[in-house]
């Protein structure tokens, strides 16, 4: 291979050996014009002087990574210590949501029969729905008066029928050995409001898409790290708010905060952890993460075990996670 401008053919041979992606591979120089342009000709596509100059200083990370470590103790610290646990909140707070707004098994309240224990009240005033396995309707009772009600006359239980149904008028009773507390309950969110947990659902994931793209956008303005810092905090300030709504729309609001972050909360340490370690080893990191996620999952069913009341399982489903904040230093 020979060239007529020496300082070009060094600069050339040098670029080569900083990258592999600064010319094609397989390719032989044909042809070198003279020293007025300085143009090397490489499979019939002209590079100039000046861009085989710029293209020695720029390599691809993954071809340095080889050399310096795929997985070494700088990786492994920051995989185990940093970026595994902070996929865990990601799955506390995708699906505390569930717990809080659990629907549990209700009747129509009747309050001239509360001196009645639960079995009776259900028996005399709500009617039954189902031909074979009957169970007791959930937003219609029987159109009486119950003040001037006689429980001592049988007959009049057997003569009621389903034409003297009416819907709950008076609020609804709930099963709370089954569920103690949900937004459900506290807001009745049952029957012709039925679909309102859903449109929580909805808020939430509602959030998703635009958190992406801000989050997103984050990232490549001012850098990995404050962007998870900044989706942490906008994590617990709306779950926070949620513990604090006293009506549906304003929890439903809050749910739209916490949706912002999900799943950018998972997404971000996940991209740190595959940028930074090798090629070999990226599928052991994304195994890993998706493990430390399911973990999540996992503790999260046990805290709701212990903790059945709404508003401080939004609480302690976020706000642990504050210590997260340490990693700033």
């Amino acid at each position: 291979m020979a060239l007529e401008n020496p300082e070009l053919d060094s600069r050339f041979l040098e670029t080569q050996k900083v990258s592999k992606s600064s010319s094609p591979r397989g390719v032989d120089v044909k042809k070198v014009n003279d020293s007025k342009d300085n143009t090397v000709i490489l499979s019939n596509q002209h590079v100039s002087a000046t861009q085989i100059s710029a293209d020695k200083d720029m390599f691809d990370l993954d071809d340095l990574l080889p050399i310096l470590g795929e997985f070494g103790r700088y990786q492994k610290q920051l995989l185990w210590f940093i970026c595994l646990p902070a996929c865990l909140p990601c799955g506390f707070c995708a699906f505390n949501q569930l717990f809080m707004s659990n629907t549990p098994s209700h009747w129509c309240n009747i309050p001239e029969l509360g001196t009645l224990n639960m079995t009776m009240r259900k028996i005399i005033a709500i009617p039954t729905v189902g031909e074979q396995n009957k169970t007791y309707s959930q937003c219609m009772r029987y159109d009486i008066n119950w003040t001037n009600f006689n429980f001592k006359e049988t007959a009049d239980l057997i003569s009621l029928s389903n034409d003297t149904l009416i819907p709950c008028d008076k609020g609804w009773e709930y099963n709370q050995s089954e569920v103690p507390s949900s937004v459900v309950i506290e807001f009745d969110l049952v029957c012709d409001y039925d679909i309102y947990p859903t449109i929580g659902l909805v808020a939430l994931n509602a959030g998703g898409p635009v958190g992406v793209y801000m989050f997103g956008s984050l990232n490549d303005r001012f850098g990995r790290r404050l962007s998870f810092f900044a989706c942490l905090a906008t994590l617990i300030t709306g779950a926070s708010l949620s513990a604090t709504a006293n009506t549906f729309w304003i929890w439903a609001a809050t749910r739209i905060i916490v949706g912002l972050t999900i799943p950018a909360i998972y997404q971000i340490p996940f991209i740190i952890s595959l940028e930074l370690v090798g090629p070999n080893y990226r599928s052991f990191v994304t195994v890993m993460t998706c493990t430390f996620y399911t973990m999540g999952l996992c503790m999260l069913a046990g805290v709701t075990y212990y903790i059945q009341e709404w508003r401080t399982l939004a609480l302690v489903t976020s706000l642990p996670f504050s210590i997260y904040f340490l990693y700033w230093w």
